[in-house]
């Protein structure tokens, strides 16, 4: 009989035990960030308009997490990959680079070329787009999956009145995959 009792109150007690701890785990959760920055921009966006972009699970390549200097790094390697599918026509790796809803704004892009089609049907053909030189890239990274690119060019040769481009570069990342969502560049004034 006592051993009875003494198990009834062992029993009591683990139950007690148990859901306090239910209880705390759950108020934890609450604590937790439920998205990511990437993720309250993707769903403020009209469905139509969100970026497509690769993720592991489509790659079967787990994901893997980068420190902001080896993201920095990357989106460097990608810059200038991007200005050297340009100058070769690499219509192929132009599309693996830009997002399928990348948005182009600035220069001389008009609202017929701001989508990733007609913009890579443009620099393609453009031949301006193939004498501009990489001077510098300046990345930021916000977080594990989206980074800020500056990147200045100037045209080769450049004329008085030249003063090169600046171009501001949207990246995101989905699984191990980084692709450009969107573009601005603005003409910068000659250096006197």
């Amino acid at each position: 009989m006592k051993k009875g009792i003494l198990l009834s109150i062992a029993l009591i007690f683990l139950t007690l035990a148990g859901s306090s701890a239910r209880a705390q785990i759950k108020e934890e959760e609450k604590k937790q960030p439920t998205t990511k920055a990437v993720d309250v921009w993707r769903d403020a966006m009209p469905q139509n308009e969100v970026p497509g972009v690769v993720t592991a699970a489509e790659t079967d390549e787990p994901e893997v997490l980068e420190s902001s200097r080896q993201i920095e790094k990357r989106i460097t390697d990608l810059e200038m990959k991007l200005a050297e599918s340009i100058k070769t026509n690499d219509s192929v790796m132009l599309k693996q680079l830009l997002a399928d809803g990348f948005v182009p704004v600035g220069g001389t892009i008009t609202e017929k070329q701001a989508n990733k089609t007609a913009f890579i049907k443009m620099a393609l053909k453009n031949p301006e787009f193939k004498t501009r030189t990489v001077e510098k890239i300046t990345v930021r990274v916000f977080g594990s999956d989206t980074a800020i690119a500056t990147v200045e060019y100037k045209n080769e040769p450049q004329s008085a009145t030249d003063g090169g481009f600046v171009a501001t570069d949207v990246w995101v990342r989905s699984g191990n995959m980084w692709q450009a969502a969107s573009h601005h560049i603005s003409r910068m004034p000659k250096q006197p």
